[in-house]
C-alpha cells in the first residue's frame, strides 16, 4: 500500500507490506517504508531493520545476518535518511519502486517474525 502519514515532523510518504489472510482474514503489517529527509528529490523511502527476536538491529549487527548481505549496499545508519531517526540502528534505504528489494526485506521479516 502506498500512501502518505505524519510521522518524525514531516507528511511522508509511506509503503507498507501486508500479510494477507492472517488474524481472521485480516492484513498484518510486515514492514513499513518512511519517505526519507530527501524523499522530493529522490524518492527514497527507508524501513528501520528487526532482528529475529524483532529488536531493532544495529549496524555493527548487519554482517551477523547471511540475509543482509544481499542487500547490504542500501543499509545505513537511519538518521542518515531521517534526521530524528534513531542513532546507530540499521535500515534499508531503497527508492520507492524497487519492489524486488522491498519484498525481499518484507520476506525475510516475516520469515524471522515466525520463529518467535
Amino acid at each position: 500500500m502506498y500512501g502518505y502519514r505524519e510521522a518524525f515532523g514531516k507528511n511522508r510518504k509511506r509503503v507498507i507490506v501486508y500479510r494477507a489472510g492472517l488474524r481472521e482474514g485480516k492484513p498484518m503489517p510486515v514492514v513499513e517504508f518512511a519517505g526519507t529527509d530527501d524523499y522530493d528529490n529522490t524518492k527514497n523511502v527507508v524501513s528501520i531493520m528487526r532482528k529475529p527476536n524483532r529488536k531493532y538491529m544495529k549496524i555493527e549487527e548487519v554482517a551477523l545476518y547471511p540475509e543482509c548481505s544481499k542487500i547490504k549496499h542500501y543499509i545505513v545508519d537511519y538518521v542518515t535518511a531521517i534526521r530524528s531517526g534513531k542513532l546507530g540502528y540499521a535500515a534499508l534505504r531503497v527508492k520507492e519502486d524497487n519492489i524486488g528489494l522491498i519484498l525481499y526485506h518484507a520476506l525475510t521479516q516475516y520469515k524471522w517474525r515466525k520463529k518467535y
